[in-house]
């Protein structure tokens, strides 16, 4: 019974190896057929040159500086920080993971009763 399980099991896993190589075969001499049908032209940018536009283009008609709010940067990171150990110290009471209970770090359980 075993040996018919185990013969099952290895004809799956040929047949899951033979559909894989297959299926990447078939993937890799496709792909110059069907990616120029399917992909856009990319479009380069004028060789000419451009006048610029005064101030910072990733603003709005700002000077050079700092883009976007550094402050509330700063507090996300911070508050980020303060979540992870508040979570870390949270697993570590929930878990119990400083080796408390008998039996944690590896050894036989203790008895009750006996001097450790």
């Amino acid at each position: 019974m075993a040996c018919r399980r185990v013969m099952s099991n290895r004809r799956a896993v040929g047949l899951l190896a033979t559909v894989v190589v297959l299926g990447g075969w078939a993937g890799v001499m496709a792909a110059p057929i069907v990616l120029p049908a399917v992909a856009p032209q990319a479009g380069a940018a004028t060789p000419s040159a451009t006048p610029g536009d005064a101030g910072d283009t990733r603003s709005a008609g700002q000077g050079p500086g700092l883009v976007g709010e550094p402050l509330m940067a700063i507090a996300a990171v911070l508050l980020l920080g303060v979540a992870a150990a508040l979570l870390t110290l949270a697993y570590i009471r929930l878990t119990n993971a400083r080796g408390e209970h008998a039996g944690s770090r590896g050894g036989p359980p203790e008895t009750p009763g006996t001097p450790p």
